[in-house]
């Protein structure tokens, strides 16, 4: 069977943010499996390289047509981009099938109203938050993966640092885990696209006496430290951001809790999105409302319990083992099969 993943995200293979680490990962662990796998993206011109393990093609936009007629199932994602909608007509127009996940990026236009559930064999969501917008008559959640380097790693041992890991955007709320903070060492870990956002994080850890960090973009051994040292890792994502602005989906999964839970650090989530379809409160992690900062604040205080922490952390342990690539690249292979 030969796969072909689709990506309308250009900056492979320069820059890899975390719905492209899905794919690659997905991509490695479906060739371990015997499956053919490639990733295409668009580029100005022709270009094969190899990333660690995975094939990766960058075809201009009028090639993209090739990548799919030497391929028996085009995945194609990021649902609503153009790009990813004409791929997704190039293929049915070769009669190949079609398989759709959305990865909550990429652009939308004008073909973003038009009704694609026709086109698609199969949906294949991260969460069921995921299906749900996608308005799939009828699909499969796969829930995944996380990294084997993240079960591998040393166990979570317990620290003083509240710990961000992720984009630095007003969506993903960090302004509200600032004010739930003060007099705590906060680290935030990522890059911040958006300036005029960090320098106001900034100014707003001093009102509020918040000790901030903010280390920009690290490898990933640098997170795995700072996770399994950790307080516990918060990924506080809302609705509506401190300027007003609504977001219909702020987090499809929120994967960074899953890769947390894997070394035993206790999690805190907001209940947005698909982030309480792993998260269960007082179970695998904790839940409290988005932009609340004063249940954030609470919901850390409690974690002021050692033993009462531990047991969070390892009951997140052994919900993540689930999770790995392996089991995500099976599922998917069940529904290629099925096709």
């Amino acid at each position: 069977m030969r796969v072909t993943h689709f990506t309308p995200v250009r900056t492979l293979p320069v820059r890899i943010g975390g719905g492209e680490t899905w794919i690659l990962s997905l991509s490695r662990a479906l060739s371990a499996l015997g499956t053919q796998s490639a990733v295409v993206y668009p580029a100005d011109s022709w270009t094969e390289t190899d990333k660690n393990g995975v094939r990766l093609i960058g075809a201009p936009p009028q090639d993209i047509a090739k990548c799919v007629q030497g391929t028996d199932i085009l995945h194609a994602y990021h649902y609503w981009d153009p790009a990813t909608r004409r791929a997704i007509l190039r293929a049915k127009l070769l009669r190949r099938r079609v398989v759709v996940t959305d990865l909550g990026g990429g652009s939308r236009g004008p073909s973003s109203l038009i009704d694609f559930r026709g086109l698609v064999d199969a949906f294949v969501a991260i969460s069921a938050f995921s299906l749900e917008l996608m308005a799939a008559r009828a699909g499969n959640v796969v829930i995944g993966g996380v990294d084997a380097s993240w079960y591998e790693t040393p166990p979570w041992n317990g620290g003083s640092d509240v710990v961000y890991v992720g984009r630095v955007l007003p969506h993903k709320g960090v302004d509200v885990l600032v004010r739930a903070c003060q007099h705590q060492r906060l680290v935030v870990i990522g890059p911040h696209p958006d300036r005029q956002y960090a320098e106001y994080l900034s100014v707003l850890a001093s009102e509020v006496g918040t000790d901030l960090q903010l280390t920009g973009p690290v490898d990933d051994r640098v997170v795995k430290d700072a996770v399994r040292s950790a307080k516990c890792l918060v990924l506080p994502s809302v609705y509506v951001d401190y300027r007003g602005r609504h977001y219909r989906m702020p987090e499809l999964l929120g994967l960074v809790l899953l890769e947390a839970m894997a070394v035993g650090c206790p999690v805190i989530g907001t209940a947005v999105g698909g982030i309480p379809e792993i998260v269960h409160d007082g179970e695998t992690g904790l839940l409290v409302p988005p932009g609340d900062a004063s249940a954030l604040g609470r919901a850390l205080k409690t974690l002021d319990d050692e033993a009462f922490a531990k047991r969070l952390g390892a009951n997140g342990r052994q919900f993540a083992r689930r999770f790995s690539w392996d089991s995500v690249a099976l599922k998917c292979q069940q529904v290629y099969n099925e096709l």
